[in-house]
């Protein structure tokens, strides 16, 4: 799926709710979202995402400009990850809204 993201020019809104994706493909997601520029949603609440795929999709966040909206509540995502999305937000110019709720993460990752 990562990989069709490279070249769809059109979709702008992906939902994975629900699924079963873990730290690999969130990180292979997060990939593609440094190559991506249409995605504006990106929905991956109720996964299985851990800290390595979170700190896979804080990379995607460095480059991307055109995420706004990034949902990844009720997933598996601690502190080391919540870091990691926050080393992607300290560069990141378009995303305005990222939901985490329902995560393990603690006073560490806040």
């Amino acid at each position: 799926l990562g990989e069709g993201l490279k070249v769809n020019a059109k979709l702008t809104t992906l939902d994975l709710e629900g699924n079963q994706i873990c730290d690999k493909g969130a990180f292979r997601l997060g990939k593609a979202l440094e190559v991506y520029t249409k995605l504006t949603k990106l929905v991956l609440g109720g996964n299985k995402i851990g800290d390595k795929g979170a700190i896979g999709l804080g990379e995607g966040l460095k480059v991307n400009a055109s995420l706004t909206k990034l949902d990844l509540n009720k997933n598996k995502i601690g502190d080391a990850g919540a870091i990691g999305l926050g080393e992607g937000l300290k560069v990141n110019v378009s995303l305005t809204k990222l939901n985490l709720w329902g995560n393990q993460i603690g006073d560490k990752g806040t």
